[in-house]
């Protein structure tokens, strides 16, 4: 593996769009060289994984130096700053939520596994915890919302749970009941979506407000399972079922359910919406992983240039994408770089 170490920032490559329906877009695409100055860190496999209005993006890199744990970063487009969580906060926090839920009442659904081609639940549940069995609390960051919050997962030494981070404080989100839980995405009114396995080995997604915690069940399937990854200002929520192999878009507003999928894709997961009702996403088309956006009229393929596959895990309102892409080197191993898409005018 390639060692993700640089003193330039940003590289710049610029290329088209290119999909079915054809909806060519041009953008400008900024590799982002992650490093901590401070810590000369030995980073590789990166990726990016939500961002804001404000450009400010979130992510997470594996760490040689520190046994390949995951190493989570926030970027303000000037300077890297190392997310972490604090374990007391965390902790003290946990009596509130767990007195202040509504109850769940769960529905026998069928075990959601994230898509086989990304590695499912156990592949996400090794990646989270720390190779060194004394390191607790080490963040996996997925989003922030426009006042700086963050969430994501964490793994806090017997399973992984999720986690906002805001004014300081570090709330851990878990879902009453759960042995996992999953926090996804978050809006400028601090609602947390994300999914969660409830006691019978079964995934709903949820969203999570104020101290309570709402079940979202996928109606239009008879194996409902799903988990939620994006939510806008708006209340409109997208996220995956059936094994994570189709995507839906659900309005808290109206309840009402929309399917996403991408013509014909082996599987569509959208990852986040913006207050525009732009969608982007990732799709396997039987050969590799691309990326998609949708405008609620059609999809548009995103290849960055070179890449054996391309993950796009979030936009803002400005439509500015965020994810990873994957290249093989000259010894035919794989090598992961986090990106900033910008569109053009």
């Amino acid at each position: 593996m390639r060692v993700w170490k640089s003193c330039s920032l940003l590289s710049i490559i610029t290329f088209l769009f290119c999909g079915a329906p054809a909806k060519g877009a041009e953008f400008t695409f900024k590799i982002i060289n992650v490093d901590f100055p401070s810590f000369h860190a030995d980073l590789f496999g990166c990726g990016a994984a939500g961002l804001n209005d404000a450009g400010v993006i979130v992510g997470g890199c594996n760490d040689r130096s520190q046994n390949s744990n995951l190493r989570a970063y926030l970027f303000d487009g000037s300077k890297f700053t190392e997310i972490r969580l604090n374990s007391t906060k965390t902790s003290s926090n946990q009596t509130p939520i767990g007195s202040s839920q509504k109850k769940l009442s769960f529905r026998p659904q069928s075990i959601y596994q994230n898509a086989p081609f990304l590695g499912g639940v156990e592949e996400m549940e090794r990646r989270l915890r720390p190779k060194d069995p004394k390191v607790r609390n080490l963040p996996n960051p997925q989003d922030v919302n426009n006042h700086g919050n963050i969430t994501g997962s964490f793994f806090d030494g017997s399973r992984i749970r999720g986690f906002l981070k805001r004014r300081g404080t570090d709330l851990a989100v878990s879902v009453p009941g759960s042995d996992l839980t999953e926090a996804t995405g978050i809006n400028d009114l601090n609602q947390v979506v994300g999914d969660f396995r409830d006691s019978n080995g079964r995934f709903h997604s949820f969203v999570f407000e104020n101290g309570v915690y709402r079940s979202i069940d996928v109606p239009f399937t008879t194996i409902p399972d799903s988990g939620a990854s994006g939510i806008n200002n708006l209340g409109k929520t997208v996220g995956c079922y059936l094994v994570c192999s189709r995507g839906f878009l659900f309005d808290l507003r109206n309840s009402v359910f929309t399917l996403i999928d991408v013509p014909g894709a082996i599987v569509t997961q959208p990852s986040d919406i913006n207050d525009h009702g732009n969608v982007v996403g990732i799709y396997f088309d039987g050969q590799v992983l691309r990326g998609f956006f949708y405008d609620g009229t059609g999809f548009t393929t995103i290849d960055a240039p070179g890449a054996f596959s391309t993950i796009v895990s979030g936009i803002n309102n400005a439509g500015e994408i965020v994810g990873s892409y994957q290249v093989q080197n000259a010894a035919g191993e794989f090598d992961n770089f986090a990106f900033i898409a910008v569109p053009q005018p």
